[in-house]
């Protein structure tokens, strides 16, 4: 499961667009499918966005990325 999925339900939940949620991230176009990919460089200050935006805790955030780093290093052993 990627990192931003949590985003894109809550994103569906609250009905906006790509565009309102890409400018509600302080993203680029690019940035923004960047992150729906799983493939942007996760920054804390885009933490603190995404914890203002969804009204989540940094803390939550911050465990979604230790989430996806344990699935990650454990696909790489497998390799």
């Amino acid at each position: 499961m990627y990192f931003s999925s949590t985003f894109f339900r809550w994103q569906r939940s609250h009905e906006l667009s790509d565009k309102i949620a890409q400018d509600k991230l302080g993203l680029t176009t690019d940035e923004y499918h960047q992150f729906r990919e799983d493939k942007l460089n996760i920054t804390e200050d885009l933490m603190a966005k995404l914890a203002e935006v969804t009204g989540s805790s940094i803390q939550f955030w911050k465990n979604r990325m230790a989430q996806k780093n344990r699935g990650s290093k454990g696909n790489n052993e497998n390799i």
